[in-house]
């Protein structure tokens, strides 16, 4: 269970079991404000707990139950960057699936190939444990490439479905892909280079994402009849690092350190990289000999409440790794060597 608390409407509170005492804990500090109780005395749920108990995960994918809209960003998600961003519901369904494939984690020198990393997030969308509702489970409305065969194949498939799906659930089918091109209501496809338009607006990590500077993209899309025809209802897109890497980023500045990490890492044996997708305190983690953490925040704005909340974040992270770095990509070419250097030293006090 979660609560707003009184001093920012974007500052949520957890009620917790904690030893078969109940508490209530702040889940970000961060998003609180300087004076508020909770940050002034840094009463937070431990990263861990966050992590392993995130009601961020999609657990059911009902999407299309009553007026329900996946394109609109109706439940707003607390971020470390902006109180501006947010994720639309099918934004958390694609988020949930590369979480739970693991295709955010990568050991730089052993990376899987594209088709390794594909065949993960189809398992994830296999998982039997995920369910449309009672005895619908989820696998059997996915496909995982987008053709004219499995347009059809899902055509016919919901003009099947129209009278066995439940009154208060539309029947859909979802497609992934990796897409080179975006627009408000259309995508390009990596595979055929075809453009498929979208009923509405294509959504992503932020309302400020550079769509042009930010592809290529992993795409998770909904389909359903209308009119007896295949419509592209809602799409959710999300920037990876390249059409040969599903690892997630928010944006160039993040793809283009995380470049940096890749190829500074790649020598080492024993070293993962990971982009944390929830209730986490930094933009990549850097995981030594499963045992060590450097977390990695990437800096994209010189903007003075950005650089507040930032340092607030600073404050809380520091608790949760074993050393702390930054970065400012806005102004890499000062900060390049500098962080080089840092990054070289943290890692050989643990190799």
């Amino acid at each position: 269970y979660w609560l707003k608390c009184t001093c920012n409407d974007n500052a949520i509170l957890v009620i917790c079991s904690i030893t078969g005492n109940i508490y209530i804990r702040c889940k970000e500090l961060h998003s609180h404000l300087m004076d508020c109780i909770f940050a002034k005395n840094r009463i937070t749920i431990s990263l861990k707990k966050l992590r392993e108990h995130s009601y961020k995960k999609v657990k059911r994918y009902d999407l299309y139950k009553q007026d329900f809209s996946l394109s609109t960003n109706d439940r707003i998600i607390s971020n470390k960057n902006t109180t501006d961003k947010s994720l639309t519901r099918l934004g958390q369904v694609l988020y949930t699936i590369i979480d739970d494939s693991k295709v955010n984690i990568v050991k730089p020198d052993n990376q899987l190939s594209i088709l390794e990393q594909l065949t993960n997030i189809t398992a994830a969308f296999q998982d039997s444990n995920k369910l449309i509702t009672k005895d619908i489970p989820l696998p059997k409305y996915y496909r995982y490439v987008l053709k004219e065969e499995t347009l059809a194949q899902a055509k016919e498939i919901l003009q099947k479905l129209q009278n066995r799906f439940p009154h208060h659930l539309c029947p859909f089918v979802l497609f992934t892909t990796v897409v080179t091109e975006i627009a408000d209501n259309y995508f390009i496809t990596k595979k055929s280079g075809k453009k498929y338009f979208v009923d509405n607006i294509i959504s992503t990590t932020s309302g400020w994402i550079n769509k042009k500077a930010s592809a290529p993209y992993f795409l998770l899309t909904s389909t359903i009849l209308n009119n007896d025809e295949i419509l592209f209802k809602d799409a959710f897109a999300l920037p990876i690092v390249s059409t040969a890497s599903l690892m997630p980023v928010e944006s160039n500045y993040e793809r283009i350190i995380y470049k940096i990490l890749f190829n500074q890492c790649k020598q080492y044996a024993d070293i993962e990289i990971e982009k944390p997708l929830f209730d986490i305190f930094t933009d990549f983690i850097i995981h030594i000999k499963n045992k060590y953490q450097i977390f990695i925040e990437v800096l994209g704005s010189n903007n003075s409440d950005y650089i507040i909340q930032k340092q607030n974040i600073r404050k809380v992270a520091h608790n949760h790794c074993d050393i702390y770095l930054s970065i400012k990509a806005f102004e890499l070419n000062s900060e390049y060597n500098q962080f080089i250097y840092n990054l070289r030293q943290a890692i050989n006090r643990y190799i």
